[in-house]
């Protein structure tokens, strides 16, 4: 049996109760954290634009197991919404992206440390548990575009 581990970072959903930006979050944040600005960062001015705020950051871990794959499922269905995965450790619990359409494998991503996919938040997604590495262990980045001014939440 697979271990599964999920460590919400950031939400900015009223759900979860964490309010405030991510940057307010980042003043009362453990040290070891301007790390994951600096990706949060990247990954927006990079692949996106200023107008994506940050709606969601966690981190997955997975044991070693026989192989299991994960349920399928979509990080939000919003148009506008990019989920990034980002590789911390080299592994080989793959990530698998499915076609909408036919539920069928369109692609798959073997974590390389420091290496990661971007796609459209309402993309079909799955993990799968390392079978030869002792852990799969990946943050999930997601962006909306002009979150905050849309849902005026804070």
């Amino acid at each position: 049996e697979p271990t599964c581990f999920f460590d919400p970072i950031y939400y900015s959903s009223r759900d979860y109760q964490l309010h405030g930006t991510f940057e307010q979050m980042l003043k009362k944040a453990p040290p070891a954290i301007p790390s994951i600005v600096n990706l949060v960062n990247y990954l927006r001015d990079t692949y996106l634009d200023p107008s994506y705020d940050l709606c969601r950051l966690y981190v997955n871990l997975l044991s070693k197991a026989p192989r299991t794959l994960f349920p399928p499922h979509m990080d939000w269905n919003k148009e506008h919404s990019y989920t990034f995965l980002y590789y911390i450790i080299d592994s080989d619990g793959e990530t698998f992206v499915f076609d909408n359409n036919t539920n069928q494998v369109a692609g798959h991503a073997l974590p390389k440390k420091g290496t990661g996919i971007y796609f459209p938040s309402s993309t079909i997604h799955a993990a799968s548990t390392p079978v030869v590495s002792e852990v799969r262990l990946v943050a999930n980045v997601v962006f909306y575009k002009d979150y905050f001014k849309q849902n005026k939440i804070w």
